[in-house]
């Protein structure tokens, strides 16, 4: 995994990250750290592969922010994100990377438009 490859030195696992990003058990300072790390990485990237992995970790960590406590972890306004979690949710072939995209296109439909919590 090419988030495995970018976690060396660290003492992270790019599957471990994936899998507490999908978790709805994931305490939100857990989600906060790893969309930092994430963004990092994404700055650090060597190639566009790394870059579009890191992003993809970013989002993730988002959406399940959003999805799973209502709250945004961005600066951004989190309805700017609506289409593209809508088209992750449909496009991505990993059911459980899917759902979290699922669920923060639902939860931002079903809300009245705000500005950013952050």
């Amino acid at each position: 995994m090419l988030l495995t490859e970018m976690c060396t030195g660290s003492g992270h696992s790019g599957a471990a990250l994936v899998q507490a990003a999908c978790s709805p058990d994931t305490r939100m300072d857990t989600l906060i750290a790893m969309k930092s790390t994430a963004k990092r990485w994404a700055v650090a990237a060597e190639n566009t592969s790394q870059k579009a992995a890191a992003t993809l970790l970013y989002h993730l960590t988002v959406a399940s922010a959003l999805g799973n406590y209502g709250q945004n972890i961005s600066s951004r306004d989190p309805n700017d994100r609506l289409l593209l979690y809508k088209e992750l949710a449909v496009e991505l072939a990993d059911d459980d990377l899917a759902a979290v995209f699922e669920k923060a296109a639902a939860r931002l439909s079903a809300s009245p438009r705000r500005e950013s919590d952050c």
